[in-house]
């Protein structure tokens, strides 16, 4: 009908197909921030917007670590560290702190006998 079998047809448009989806995502990955949203293709109502910026205290985001606990583990005393999230204002006031999952841990051999460590080992696994 078209000069083309069924089967070469279907491949020509999958393959269109396919060449347009990656076309879109490529723009999508290199349009700067704010540029491409799916919003703009897809009509919705007006959102206003202001050339005049509001600005609010803001707080600035300081990483700290802090010892948490402290315990016996055998021979050895274990500290507890804890990340926190401090944040500041513009003026230096302390607005909240937040802790996060990250924690580490320092152990200090407390025993009297010495630790000898075997050639060819991992010094950590200790």
């Amino acid at each position: 009908m078209f000069g083309g079998s069924r089967r070469a047809i279907w491949y020509t448009t999958v393959i269109m197909l396919a060449v347009t989806v990656n076309l879109l995502l490529l723009y999508a990955i290199f349009t700067p921030k704010g540029h491409f949203s799916f919003n703009r293709l897809i009509p919705g109502e007006a959102v206003p917007v202001s050339a005049q910026v509001q600005r609010t205290e803001e707080s600035n985001i300081y990483l700290q670590w802090e010892k948490v606990d402290e315990f016996m583990d055998g021979d050895f005393l274990v500290e507890e560290y804890q990340q926190f999230e401090i944040h500041k204002s513009d003026r230096g006031e302390t607005l909240k702190v937040v802790p996060t999952d990250h924690k580490d841990y320092l152990r200090y051999y407390q025993g009297t006998e010495p630790i000898v460590i075997p050639e060819n080992t991992d010094p950590m696994a200790f």
